[in-house]
């Protein structure tokens, strides 16, 4: 029979307890009880959408394509005539739905951001649930320092390029105007 230490058996205790409340608050256990957020996409994404600031938001809604963005990019793939430009707000290099479902390639894809002057006439312009739902639109910045390559802004700031445009489509969280 083996003897334990009561000093040995405590400190394992001690450090079995650390253990447990750790992996609870690693695997968002806790957030999830709670019902707050941990930050993890995987873990609360109604967190998130609740409790969430711009940026976690943006985050979440480039790792997750809406249905909403689905069929407005199907929409638009099959009313735009081919030569029309498309100008749509994204933060990184990519727009999942209208490269994805509406086979769209970014390079005919101008960005839509607070620097944008002005939006040509017969341009379309397509808006995705984070725009439309959560009003917040994000930019890619790769002046930014130490990898952070994203920004977000307030859609109320770009409201002046719709100016003069009609919303032509809408599902409740896909917008396209013309």
């Amino acid at each position: 029979m083996v003897k334990v230490s009561w000093a040995r058996a405590s400190a394992l205790s001690i450090l079995s307890v650390y253990f447990v409340v750790f992996f609870l608050f690693q695997t968002g256990f806790v957030w999830q009880v709670t019902e707050g957020y941990s930050g993890s996409v995987s873990l609360s994404q109604d967190g998130i959408r609740k409790y969430g600031d711009m940026g976690a938001k943006a985050r979440l809604y480039l790792i997750i394509t809406a249905d909403q963005d689905v069929f407005g990019a199907e929409w638009l793939s099959t009313h735009r005539e081919f030569e029309e430009e498309v100008y749509a707000i994204y933060g990184d290099t990519r727009v999942h739905a209208l490269l994805s479902y509406g086979m769209i390639p970014v390079e005919e894809v101008p960005k839509l951001t607070p620097s944008t002057e002005t939006v040509p006439e017969d341009a379309y312009v397509y808006l995705q649930y984070l725009n439309v739902v959560e009003g917040i639109g994000t930019r890619y910045a790769p002046e930014l320092p130490f990898g952070r390559r994203d920004s977000t802004y307030s859609m109320s700031d770009i409201s002046h390029l719709f100016e003069g445009k009609n919303k032509i489509y809408s599902n409740g969280g896909s917008e396209i105007y013309k």
